[in-house]
């Protein structure tokens, strides 16, 4: 199966609009809030740098892009993106 790399990378100077949804500790929507960024990763280094006390899920549409954990550190280049 091929990966469309423009999904999930996006193009130079084409922001992606992202669903940002704060969960509580059974995995229960708090709230939502949208935001537009470049690329996945942008994505994933901005829902860790906010230090929320709840769990985010971070989407693309109808693609889930990654968990983000209450204490987990800002991404790096190196680090993989998980679905």
């Amino acid at each position: 199966m091929r990966t469309d790399i423009t999904s999930r990378f996006g193009s130079k100077g084409r922001m992606r609009h992202y669903k940002f949804y704060f969960l509580d500790d059974s995995g229960h929507m708090l709230r939502a809030e949208d935001h537009m960024y470049r690329d996945d990763l942008a994505a994933l280094e901005a829902a860790k740098k906010l230090h929320a006390s709840e769990a985010i899920d971070i989407w693309d549409q109808v693609r889930r892009v990654a968990r983000v954990k209450p204490g987990d550190r800002p991404a790096s280049p190196s680090d993989p993106i998980s679905g």
